[in-house]
Order: C-alpha cells, then structure tokens, then sequence
C-alpha cells in the first residue's frame, strides 16, 4: 500500500506527484480535515519518513515471503 497526496478539484483527485505501474488499480480516498492540510515543512518531512518507512516495510515482507515459497 502507498499513500500520495493529491488535490481534489471539479470532482477530480490529481496526484501531487507521478505515480508509474498502478493503471487500472483500486484505490481509497480520504479526505483531510481543514487542520490537517496545512502541514509545516517539517510535518511534510515526517510525512515522507513514514511512507518510506511503510514501503520499507512492505518490501521487506514481500522479500520474506518469497523466501519462503523458495
């Protein structure tokens, strides 16, 4: 799982960022309170450490479980 921010604007939700290899997939949406899009560099930048941590992690397991079935 991923998280990206986006903007949503005339009921469409673009992505702040590109996103490659996700055609066709599902995705949820969840809109932020007013407070809690205004973040500070510095919240941005444990926003970013958080995602990383979570690929990180998602990596890890995928790589486990390869293992695994090997």
């Amino acid at each position: 799982m991923r998280s990206v921010k986006a903007k949503f604007q005339n009921g469409v939700a673009t992505p702040v960022e590109p996103i490659k290899g996700h055609e066709g997939e599902s995705v949820i949406i969840t809109f932020l309170d007013a407070e809690q899009t205004n973040l500070s560099s510095t919240d941005d930048l444990d926003w970013q450490a958080l995602t990383q941590l979570v690929e990180n992690c998602a990596n890890d397991f995928s790589y486990r479980i390869q293992q695994n079935k090997s």
